[in-house]
């Protein structure tokens, strides 16, 4: 019985590694493309209510494909083309099926995933940096 457990256990944790893409394949990829992944798109639902609207029309605005590096990927969109103003960085590390999240409204941060105490990883900090760099260091440093 307990062998059989483990074995569906095993087979349940080999289906899901063969289904999870690496990084480096979503390289260009939408960002339309990057929210509908198995481990995003869930998460993104969760941590959009109030702003499902503002956060749809980001995720269909045009901007540049995803952008990878070091095991992260992530992208922008900016609805109205100004992303420091009003944008949405959605970041993804398909290895350990992490998500990060910003939302930017009228120049101010409007939400972010994980909440504040949590530093980013570099390349995520980064890319909100080239943005706004005052974001992205509060997120770097975690604050």
């Amino acid at each position: 019985m307990l062998l059989g457990l483990l074995l569906v256990l095993l087979a349940s944790s080999v289906a899901r590694s063969q289904d999870v893409p690496t990084a480096e394949s979503l390289r260009g990829k939408t960002m339309q493309e990057l929210g509908a992944q198995q481990d995003v798109a869930p998460m993104l639902r969760n941590v959009a209510r109030g702003r499902q609207q503002v956060i749809f029309d980001h995720l269909r605005a045009p901007g540049e494909g995803v952008q990878v590096k070091d095991g992260y990927a992530w992208a922008w969109g900016c609805n109205g083309g100004n992303c420091r103003e009003n944008g949405l960085l959605i970041g993804y590390e398909p290895a350990d099926a992490l998500f990060w999240m910003v939302l930017i409204r009228d120049g101010e941060l409007d939400r972010q995933v994980p909440p504040r105490g949590s530093p980013w990883p570099a390349p995520l900090a980064a890319a909100v940096s080239a943005i706004d760099p005052t974001i992205g260091e509060r997120l770097a440093s975690g604050r």
